[in-house]
């Protein structure tokens, strides 16, 4: 707030000197920086918003208050969530959990597009980074690109051969994309992983109608 407001008294002088022409009359000075500054004042408390100077010190307030008490945590609003976290993820880039945290409650808020940013945001600093190559990779999925989510499940895949999420997600894919021979191949390599799993391996081939 403070800065703000030594912002705006600077540029109320700077439109005075100029309204003046820097002539060093005090007297002349003051009267119109008077009758500048006290109407804006009026006009700003009137039609303003005051809550714009505290905005960011109240949303770190409820967050700092749903992380002192888990039960409250799932009463702060999403956006508010959101706000949050871009502004401290601008400070320290490097907070794995934040980048997460942020990318799933865009998911869960319905900004699929933010999602995906934030989520490849993290990609360019944890490039290996198991949760996230899953976690957008189920986002392509859910929005339709299919494409780009086997190329997520793959890099899992190949970085990762016993994550089975991967594996299943991507029997899935083929599958719905009438790419059976894929399919099989996939399932196979799954039930190298998965051997003496039976019942599961059954399930799986049963769902899939991978005979």
């Amino acid at each position: 707030m403070f800065l703000s407001l030594v912002f705006f008294f600077i540029i109320i002088t700077l439109s005075v000197l100029y309204l003046n022409k820097f002539q060093r009359k005090t007297f002349g000075f003051f009267l119109v920086f008077l009758l500048i500054t006290i109407p804006t004042t009026i006009i700003y408390l009137s039609k303003g918003n005051l809550e714009t100077f505290f905005f960011e010190e109240k949303i770190n307030k409820i967050v700092q208050e749903g992380i002192n008490d888990p039960e409250n945590f799932k009463n702060i609003s999403p956006q508010v969530l959101i706000i949050f976290l871009e502004k401290k993820l601008k400070k320290e880039p490097n907070d794995l959990q934040g980048w997460l945290i942020l990318s799933r409650t865009c998911v869960l808020s319905g900004h699929y597009q933010k999602a995906d940013k934030y989520y490849k945001n993290a990609l360019e600093l944890f490039p290996k980074n198991e949760n996230i190559l899953l976690e957008i990779a189920l986002l392509k999925k859910k929005t339709n690109q299919t494409e780009s989510a086997e190329k997520y499940l793959s890099r899992l895949k190949n970085l990762y051969p016993s994550n089975i999420k991967a594996r299943e997600l991507l029997i899935e894919i083929f599958t719905n994309n009438y790419m059976h021979v894929k399919a099989v191949k996939e399932y196979k390599e799954l039930a190298i992983i998965k051997k003496g799993e039976k019942e599961y391996l059954e399930n799986i081939k049963k769902k899939y109608n991978l005979y």
